[in-house]
């Protein structure tokens, strides 16, 4: 029950000067030089105990004392720099230890693995070790005001800021200047304002964009209304086009469908329209059908029917005209 003894290594103090130093260091050797091990001992009950590093205090108007840790150094024209390693210990239950953190040789810092990627200056692993996945995070102060985000630099001061801002939304910005705290100059081309719904913005793995939905069905898919301060341009170039012909029966054909009135279900807007259906049965090239069975129209193909049936309705009343003046002269 007796407790373990103690061993304390001390310089002496310096009286007019710095005090003296310690180095703890293994011989040379002609293959390999020998290691040194600090470790801490082991408890039988409790916990383990701390290894402590601590620089010194200036009980002065110094600078306190720095920690340096350092790889060794290679002469050798093919060989690399010894690296930084800082690891978790190993559990009883066979996990094992975690690469916490790591600084290697070519100044790559890796977390969760010994051996960073030399690609990139930071390199975050996950893995089994941890049961998790490889996450980061960056969290403003507690009060609300601060902010976290990630700034992708260029050259000069040109860079994109990915921000969590303080009213809890999400910005993608484009900055020329000013600090992380400052505006400066910059254009914010995406924003998500806090409270948005869900599905607000949705990108499926075929490249499908769904605006309130997370289920688009089309290249853009809108649930909702969509305004446009300009006009919706249509590549209709005849270099691109081939098998041209004219609507036929287009009079004809368009008395066949309903202009209609209604509203969707769960809405009460009334909208102006067609029933998908009924034009279905006269233009069928005018109506898509999707993978769930909805069917939509192409309304500005509705409208290219009706400029041809308003030229066939004018050379009726020509015709009705040219008869007209003909009985008049009889």
């Amino acid at each position: 029950g007796k407790t373990g003894g103690h061993l304390f290594m001390e310089t002496g103090p310096g009286l007019s000067g710095r005090s003296g130093d310690i180095a703890i260091k293994t011989g040379q050797g002609s293959t390999s030089a020998g290691s040194i091990f600090i470790d801490a001992g082991s408890s039988e009950e409790g916990s383990g105990s701390d290894i402590r590093i601590g620089a010194g205090a200036s009980l002065g108007n110094g600078d306190g004392g720095n920690v340096l840790i350092s790889g060794g150094q290679s002469n050798g024209n093919s060989s690399s720099g010894g690296s930084v390693y800082l690891m978790s210990g190993k559990a009883e239950n066979g996990k094992n230890s975690v690469g916490l953190l790591s600084i290697s040789d070519t100044k790559s810092v890796g977390i969760g693995t010994y051996t960073p990627d030399e690609s990139y200056a930071l390199d975050i692993q996950g893995g089994t070790a941890t049961n998790r996945a490889t996450l980061m995070r960056l969290q403003g102060d507690d009060n609300g005001e601060g902010f976290s985000g990630v700034e992708l630099w260029g050259n000069s001061s040109r860079r994109w800021v990915i921000n969590h801002q303080s009213d809890n939304g999400f910005s993608i910005q484009y900055k020329e200047s000013g600090t992380p705290q400052q505006a400066g100059e910059r254009r914010i081309p995406f924003v998500i304002e806090p409270g948005s719904p869900d599905n607000a913005l949705f990108i499926k793995s075929n490249g499908y964009v769904g605006i309130g939905t997370n289920d688009p069905l089309y290249k853009l898919d809108v649930h909702g209304q969509a305004r446009f301060t300009r006009n919706i341009l249509v590549t209709s170039d005849i270099r691109k086009k081939e098998n041209i012909a004219v609507v036929p029966n287009a009079l004809e054909n368009l008395m066949k469908i309903r202009s209609v009135t209604f509203n969707y279900i769960g809405e009460d807007k009334t909208t102006y329209g067609y029933i998908a259906q009924d034009v279905e049965k006269v233009f069928p090239d005018l109506v898509t059908t999707d993978s769930k069975g909805f069917k939509a129209v192409d309304y500005a193909g509705v409208s290219s029917v009706m400029v041809e049936a308003i030229k066939e309705q004018q050379r009726e009343i020509r015709e009705n005209e040219e008869m007209l003046n003909e009985f008049k002269q009889v």
